[in-house]
Parts: structure tokens; C-alpha cells; sequence
């Protein structure tokens, strides 16, 4: 009974992350000149699960067209079980970082705390600077030097747009970052540079991450496990 009433608690806290008010009586939240009240409605808040979805009151990590908290959730989590369990990607690009155009200006983008990667990380970039052929960017992560890169690509000087890639180990970059912010140090070494106007520098930074969660039932023992944690903290309160 105590299970029960458990899922029903995560339930009700799932669907409440689409709840935003009930819309007016024949309101059309998404142009398609049906009544809102007509469409489907799977949280019950009173709006359309589609519209739920582009106000971004409800997730739709899998894509189909209905809100996350309608679908199986075997662990309790309020993410749908297709997303739990199934590997990641993730992606960080920053802003064009200006200017660029000397050694003294050293640039930095900080990531913050980032997830742990589970396969190589690349770092992609992507700058607007005098071409300066054998001129190199040294970049470090939290300090550390983890390789030098040239945008010049081949290209003769002057101002110009480059890019190269930096490629180190999912060991070597967790070890980096420990679980705190990522700090990416992009300096730019000496050289004969042109006068560039709009000189920068931009890193994206990719790798896989691992499954939110790798099974319901870990233990095997027949209840989901988030079933478990609740009956196991309502045993020690005596229940």
C-alpha cells in the first residue's frame, strides 16, 4: 500500500511540471481551429499536450509529441524511461570570443560543470584573425596545457576565417575537470599579425555522456527501484 501510494506522489510531481492554469473556455493555443478542450491532454492541465511541448511547460526529450511525464517512468524520475536509458551527446559552443588578434589576449570560455565523458572529447575552433602561416593557439583546460592548434588551414595570411581540432581522452578530460567548472585558456602565441577588424575565437566542445539511469531494476528483486529506495526509507522510519 505504502508503494502505492509512493508511485502515486511521483506521479502527481511529474504532472505538475506541465501545469500552468487552465486556458479560457474555446481557446486555440496552437492556430488549428479546434478547441483546445477537444486536443489531447495526457497531464491534464487543461491545455494541449503540443502546446504544453512548444511552451516548453513540458518536456519531449524522445520526440514524439507527448509531454515526458506521460510516459513510462519505470524509476520515478520524471524522465521518460526511452531517455533514461539510453546514451547521450553533449554539446557546448561559445560565443565568438573578441577580439583575437594578438599574444597578450588571451581568451577563456567556461563550461559549467559539465558531465563526465565517456568517450573522446573534441574541441572544435573556429577563429577570424590574420592567418599568420605556423602561428599557433595554445590551449589549456583548467590550466592545464593540453595541446597548441593552427587555424591558418594552409592559407596564405591575412584576415581570414580557420578552424582545427583538438582531440584528448575521456580520462584525461574528467581528470581535468574533477566535477567542477571546465575553464578552456585559448592563447594566442606572438607573431607578425595583420590589422583584422572583428578578430575571435569560438570552441565548441563535444563528447558522448552515459544513460541517466541503467535499469528500473537493479537488484532484480521484482519492485522498480525507486520503489525500492521509498520502502527501504519508510522501514527505517517504521512503517
Amino acid at each position: 500500500m505504502f508503494r502505492r501510494l509512493i508511485a502515486l506522489y511521483f506521479l502527481s510531481a511529474c504532472l505538475a511540471l506541465g501545469a500552468a492554469g487552465l486556458p479560457a473556455h474555446g481557446q486555440d493555443c496552437n492556430g488549428l481551429n479546434t478547441p483546445d478542450a477537444s486536443e489531447l491532454d495526457c497531464n491534464a492541465n487543461g491545455k494541449p499536450d503540443a502546446c504544453d511541448i512548444a511552451a516548453d511547460a513540458s518536456r519531449d526529450w524522445v520526440a514524439d509529441g507527448v509531454p515526458d511525464e506521460c510516459g513510462q517512468d519505470c524509476n520515478l524520475n520524471c524522465i521518460a524511461d526511452a531517455v533514461d536509458v539510453a546514451p547521450g551527446a553533449f554539446m557546448d559552443t561559445s560565443p565568438q570570443i573578441m577580439p583575437f588578434n594578438d599574444g597578450n589576449t588571451p581568451r577563456t570560455h567556461t563550461i559549467p560543470a559539465p558531465p563526465p565523458a565517456t568517450s573522446a572529447v573534441t574541441l572544435g575552433f573556429t577563429t577570424y584573425r590574420d592567418l599568420v602561416n605556423l602561428l599557433r593557439v595554445e590551449v589549456r583546460l583548467n590550466g592545464t596545457l593540453i595541446g597548441n592548434v593552427s587555424t591558418d588551414n594552409g592559407l596564405p595570411a591575412g584576415c581570414r576565417t580557420g578552424t582545427a581540432q583538438l582531440t584528448l581522452s575521456a580520462e584525461q578530460f574528467n581528470a581535468l575537470v574533477a566535477g567542477q567548472d571546465a575553464e578552456i585558456r585559448m592563447q594566442p602565441v606572438a607573431g607578425a599579425w595583420a590589422v583584422c577588424s572583428g578578430t575571435y575565437i569560438r570552441v565548441t566542445t563535444t563528447y558522448s555522456v552515459a544513460p541517466h539511469s541503467a535499469d528500473c531494476d537493479v537488484n532484480a528483486d521484482g519492485f522498480l527501484d525507486g520503489l525500492d529506495i521509498a520502502g527501504f526509507a519508510a522501514r527505517a522510519l517504521g512503517d
